[in-house]
Protein backbone atom coordinates (compact mmCIF):
# COMPACT_ATOMS: atom_id res chain seq x y z
CA UNK A 1 0.00 0.00 0.00
CA UNK A 2 2.92 2.05 0.78
CA UNK A 3 5.16 1.69 -2.22
CA UNK A 4 1.52 2.29 -4.44
CA UNK A 5 0.13 5.19 -2.99
CA UNK A 6 3.09 6.95 -1.81
CA UNK A 7 6.76 5.93 -3.10
CA UNK A 8 5.31 5.00 -6.10
CA UNK A 9 2.96 7.91 -6.56
CA UNK A 10 6.09 10.53 -5.47
CA UNK A 11 8.53 8.45 -8.08
CA UNK A 12 6.23 9.35 -10.96
CA UNK A 13 4.85 12.79 -10.06
CA UNK A 14 5.85 13.85 -13.46
CA UNK A 15 3.30 12.03 -15.19
CA UNK A 16 0.01 13.44 -13.31
CA UNK A 17 1.48 16.95 -13.56
CA UNK A 18 1.91 16.55 -17.56
CA UNK A 19 -1.36 14.62 -17.64
CA UNK A 20 -2.99 17.69 -15.96
CA UNK A 21 -4.37 15.41 -13.11
CA UNK A 22 -4.40 15.81 -9.60
CA UNK A 23 -0.57 15.47 -8.04
CA UNK A 24 -1.26 15.51 -4.27
CA UNK A 25 -2.07 12.16 -2.14
CA UNK A 26 -3.45 11.66 1.37
CA UNK A 27 -2.71 7.90 3.57
CA UNK A 28 -4.18 7.65 6.71
CA UNK A 29 -2.93 5.15 8.77
CA UNK A 30 -4.88 3.88 11.27
CA UNK A 31 -4.30 0.96 14.08
CA UNK A 32 -3.87 0.78 17.83
CA UNK A 33 -1.03 1.95 19.76
CA UNK A 34 2.48 0.37 19.20
CA UNK A 35 1.61 -1.60 15.99
CA UNK A 36 4.43 0.74 14.22
CA UNK A 37 2.74 3.99 12.61
CA UNK A 38 4.91 6.35 13.91
CA UNK A 39 8.02 3.55 12.63
CA UNK A 40 6.32 2.92 9.41
CA UNK A 41 6.26 7.39 8.78
CA UNK A 42 9.90 7.65 9.73
CA UNK A 43 10.86 5.27 7.09
CA UNK A 44 8.77 6.76 4.58
CA UNK A 45 10.28 10.25 5.19
CA UNK A 46 13.89 8.33 4.80
CA UNK A 47 12.61 6.69 1.67
CA UNK A 48 10.92 9.56 -0.16
CA UNK A 49 13.77 11.99 1.19
CA UNK A 50 11.33 14.89 0.76
CA UNK A 51 11.12 18.15 3.05
CA UNK A 52 8.88 17.10 5.72
CA UNK A 53 6.87 18.69 8.68
CA UNK A 54 5.92 17.13 11.01
CA UNK A 55 2.42 18.42 12.76
CA UNK A 56 1.90 17.58 16.37
CA UNK A 57 -0.17 18.84 19.18
CA UNK A 58 2.22 21.28 20.23
CA UNK A 59 2.20 23.12 17.00
CA UNK A 60 -1.77 23.28 16.16
CA UNK A 61 -2.62 24.95 19.26
CA UNK A 62 -3.83 27.96 17.92
CA UNK A 63 -5.99 28.90 14.92
CA UNK A 64 -4.22 29.18 11.57
CA UNK A 65 -1.57 27.28 12.21
CA UNK A 66 -2.75 24.37 10.16
CA UNK A 67 -3.10 26.85 7.34
CA UNK A 68 0.84 27.81 7.85
CA UNK A 69 2.12 24.08 7.55
CA UNK A 70 0.34 23.50 4.56
CA UNK A 71 1.56 26.76 2.72
CA UNK A 72 4.58 26.26 3.66
CA UNK A 73 4.74 22.98 2.91
CA UNK A 74 3.53 24.27 -1.15
CA UNK A 75 6.46 26.38 -0.98
CA UNK A 76 8.69 23.70 -0.95
CA UNK A 77 7.14 21.20 -2.62
CA UNK A 78 7.42 18.26 -3.51
CA UNK A 79 7.10 17.51 0.17
CA UNK A 80 5.54 15.42 2.36
CA UNK A 81 3.55 16.96 5.85
CA UNK A 82 3.21 14.22 8.73
CA UNK A 83 -0.14 14.77 11.06
CA UNK A 84 0.65 12.29 14.52
CA UNK A 85 -2.47 11.28 16.44
CA UNK A 86 -4.84 13.34 14.21
CA UNK A 87 -7.55 12.02 16.32
CA UNK A 88 -5.75 13.46 19.09
CA UNK A 89 -5.33 16.76 17.71
CA UNK A 90 -9.33 17.74 18.12
CA UNK A 91 -10.12 15.13 14.75
CA UNK A 92 -13.57 14.22 15.81
CA UNK A 93 -16.93 14.41 14.83
CA UNK A 94 -18.28 17.80 14.58
CA UNK A 95 -20.78 17.79 17.00
CA UNK A 96 -19.04 16.16 19.54
CA UNK A 97 -17.51 20.02 19.40
CA UNK A 98 -14.24 18.97 20.00
CA UNK A 99 -12.66 19.73 16.66
CA UNK A 100 -11.78 23.95 17.17
CA UNK A 101 -9.46 23.05 13.84
CA UNK A 102 -11.71 20.86 11.91
CA UNK A 103 -12.58 23.42 9.46
CA UNK A 104 -8.87 24.34 8.99
CA UNK A 105 -7.42 21.28 8.20
CA UNK A 106 -10.53 20.30 5.70
CA UNK A 107 -9.55 23.27 3.54
CA UNK A 108 -6.02 22.87 4.44
CA UNK A 109 -6.33 19.62 2.51
CA UNK A 110 -8.90 20.36 -0.22
CA UNK A 111 -9.95 23.33 -0.01
CA UNK A 112 -8.92 26.94 -2.29
CA UNK A 113 -5.61 26.24 -2.50
CA UNK A 114 -4.26 23.20 -4.63
CA UNK A 115 -1.87 21.05 -3.12
CA UNK A 116 0.29 20.62 -6.02
CA UNK A 117 3.22 18.13 -4.86
CA UNK A 118 2.05 18.00 -1.49
CA UNK A 119 1.91 14.18 0.57
CA UNK A 120 0.19 14.19 3.93
CA UNK A 121 0.36 10.60 5.99
CA UNK A 122 -1.84 11.26 9.10
CA UNK A 123 -1.94 8.74 12.14
CA UNK A 124 -4.56 7.52 14.34
CA UNK A 125 -5.80 4.89 16.81
CA UNK A 126 -9.59 6.14 16.46
CA UNK A 127 -10.21 6.20 12.86
CA UNK A 128 -13.91 5.19 13.65
CA UNK A 129 -14.42 8.61 15.47
CA UNK A 130 -12.84 10.75 12.69
CA UNK A 131 -15.35 12.84 11.14
CA UNK A 132 -16.42 11.44 7.89
CA UNK A 133 -15.44 14.68 5.86
CA UNK A 134 -11.80 13.73 7.21
CA UNK A 135 -12.13 9.80 6.52
CA UNK A 136 -13.98 9.17 3.89
CA UNK A 137 -13.44 11.98 1.34
CA UNK A 138 -10.73 10.79 -1.47
CA UNK A 139 -8.89 14.38 -2.32
CA UNK A 140 -8.34 14.78 1.32
CA UNK A 141 -7.30 11.08 2.71
CA UNK A 142 -7.35 9.04 -0.19
CA UNK A 143 -6.77 5.59 1.17
CA UNK A 144 -6.84 4.39 4.87
CA UNK A 145 -3.76 1.58 6.19
CA UNK A 146 -4.85 -0.11 8.68
CA UNK A 147 -2.09 -2.02 10.94
CA UNK A 148 -3.73 -4.32 13.00
CA UNK A 149 -1.84 -6.07 15.93
CA UNK A 150 0.83 -8.63 14.72
CA UNK A 151 -0.24 -12.59 14.06
CA UNK A 152 1.92 -15.28 15.39
CA UNK A 153 4.32 -15.25 12.62
CA UNK A 154 4.94 -12.33 12.61
CA UNK A 155 5.27 -11.91 16.39
CA UNK A 156 8.15 -14.69 15.77
CA UNK A 157 10.13 -12.33 13.24
CA UNK A 158 9.25 -9.28 15.44
CA UNK A 159 10.55 -11.52 18.36
CA UNK A 160 13.45 -12.32 16.51
CA UNK A 161 14.69 -9.09 15.02
CA UNK A 162 14.09 -7.68 18.95
CA UNK A 163 16.25 -10.28 20.45
CA UNK A 164 19.51 -9.44 18.24
CA UNK A 165 19.69 -6.63 20.85
CA UNK A 166 19.73 -8.19 24.17
CA UNK A 167 21.53 -11.93 25.75
CA UNK A 168 19.03 -14.86 25.60
CA UNK A 169 19.87 -18.04 27.01
CA UNK A 170 20.22 -20.87 23.44
CA UNK A 171 17.78 -22.99 25.55
CA UNK A 172 14.84 -20.29 25.97
CA UNK A 173 11.70 -21.16 24.99
CA UNK A 174 10.75 -18.21 22.35
CA UNK A 175 8.52 -20.28 20.55
CA UNK A 176 6.52 -20.32 23.97
CA UNK A 177 7.12 -16.75 24.39
CA UNK A 178 5.25 -16.26 20.87
CA UNK A 179 2.43 -19.02 21.24
CA UNK A 180 1.59 -17.03 24.71
CA UNK A 181 1.87 -13.42 22.98
CA UNK A 182 -1.53 -13.27 21.11
CA UNK A 183 -2.28 -9.51 21.44
CA UNK A 184 0.74 -7.92 21.98
CA UNK A 185 2.16 -5.61 20.17
CA UNK A 186 5.83 -4.48 18.88
CA UNK A 187 5.83 -2.44 21.76
CA UNK A 188 4.44 -4.48 24.02
CA UNK A 189 7.14 -7.15 22.64
CA UNK A 190 9.83 -5.43 23.25
CA UNK A 191 8.53 -4.58 27.27
CA UNK A 192 8.36 -8.60 27.63
CA UNK A 193 12.26 -8.58 26.73
CA UNK A 194 13.10 -5.72 28.59
CA UNK A 195 11.74 -7.13 31.77
CA UNK A 196 12.91 -10.18 31.05
CA UNK A 197 16.60 -8.80 30.96
CA UNK A 198 15.62 -6.64 34.31
CA UNK A 199 14.66 -10.21 36.36
CA UNK A 200 17.69 -11.74 34.53
CA UNK A 201 19.57 -8.60 36.38
CA UNK A 202 17.85 -9.01 39.80
CA UNK A 203 18.91 -12.46 40.05
CA UNK A 204 22.72 -11.17 39.19
CA UNK A 205 22.50 -12.94 35.82
CA UNK A 206 23.60 -11.94 32.27
CA UNK A 207 21.70 -14.00 30.34
CA UNK A 208 18.10 -13.98 30.20
CA UNK A 209 16.73 -17.36 30.96
CA UNK A 210 13.77 -19.50 30.08
CA UNK A 211 11.87 -18.48 33.24
CA UNK A 212 12.75 -14.88 33.05
CA UNK A 213 10.83 -14.29 30.09
CA UNK A 214 8.10 -16.51 31.17
CA UNK A 215 7.60 -14.12 34.21
CA UNK A 216 8.29 -10.96 32.13
CA UNK A 217 5.48 -12.02 30.02
CA UNK A 218 3.27 -12.56 32.94
CA UNK A 219 3.97 -8.98 34.21
CA UNK A 220 3.44 -7.14 30.87
CA UNK A 221 -0.24 -9.23 30.59
CA UNK A 222 -1.36 -8.24 33.63
CA UNK A 223 -0.21 -4.75 33.20
CA UNK A 224 -1.85 -4.38 30.11
CA UNK A 225 -4.95 -5.67 32.21
CA UNK A 226 -4.40 -2.74 34.35
CA UNK A 227 -4.07 -0.64 31.49
CA UNK A 228 -7.99 -1.50 30.22
CA UNK A 229 -9.78 -1.43 33.41
CA UNK A 230 -12.24 1.74 33.56
CA UNK A 231 -11.03 4.02 36.43
CA UNK A 232 -13.36 4.66 38.93
CA UNK A 233 -13.79 7.61 40.76
CA UNK A 234 -15.94 7.31 44.25
CA UNK A 235 -18.07 10.15 44.96
CA UNK A 236 -19.45 11.03 48.42
CA UNK A 237 -22.66 11.32 48.14
CA UNK A 238 -24.88 14.41 47.74
CA UNK A 239 -26.38 13.91 51.68
CA UNK A 240 -22.61 14.08 53.02
CA UNK A 241 -21.38 16.88 51.39
CA UNK A 242 -21.62 19.01 54.55
CA UNK A 243 -19.27 16.96 56.09
CA UNK A 244 -16.64 18.20 53.34
CA UNK A 245 -16.49 21.20 54.33
CA UNK A 246 -17.08 20.60 58.05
Amino acid sequence: VVDRHIISFIDNIHTYVERGLPNSRGVLIAGPPGTGKTMLCKAIVGDTKLSTVIVSGDLVNKPGAISDVYHMARRVSPSLVIIEDLDTLGGQHRQQQTHPFLSEYLNALNGTEDNDGVFTIATTNLVGELDPALSDRPGRFDVIMRMETPDRDLRGKLLDSLSESFNIAEDANIASIVRRSNGLTGAWLREVLITAELNAKQDSSEVIRDFDLEEALDDVNNRRVICREPTEISMPNCSDMSELYA
